[in-house]
């Protein structure tokens, strides 16, 4: 006597009443033959849209590289910053040791910290007085 075979698996989810209900009613008209065929449809309709917009999604973040670099080429400091990073790549390639990278700050930056620091002052200084 032959053996059957599953050609499927079995999963088991929780969903909304609703879900379960929508569910329900599509398995008992002629389009679907069971509620697990209504599933399975759902699912291949989802999985397609879901892998569209994710290649979709990487596609456009390819696309924004070159006018990223091109961006970064227009500033010395962008320029300065790529071939730091392409100094630093290969050197992790070849395995040499890299330099630590100094964290370097905008200077309006800086100037924003310093007001702020002031103003840290002066209000204990108020406080206090």
């Amino acid at each position: 006597m032959a053996e059957i075979v599953k050609k499927k698996e079995q999963i088991n989810a929780t969903v909304s009443p609703w879900i379960k209900k929508r569910c329900l009613e599509l398995a008992e008209t002629p389009e679907f033959s069971s509620i697990s065929d209504v599933v399975s449809q759902a699912l291949s309709e989802f999985f397609g849209k879901y892998d569209y917009i994710k290649t979709k999604e990487s596609k456009e973040r390819e696309d924004r590289i070159p006018d990223l670099l091109d961006a970064l080429m227009k500033t010395k400091e962008g320029q300065e910053w790529l071939k730091c990073v392409f100094k630093t790549g290969k050197q992790l390639e070849s395995g040499q040791p890299t330099e630590k990278i100094k964290n370097t700050q905008n200077p309006r930056k800086k100037e924003e910290e310093k007001d702020e620091e002031e103003e840290e002052v002066v209000e204990e200084e108020f406080i206090l007085g």
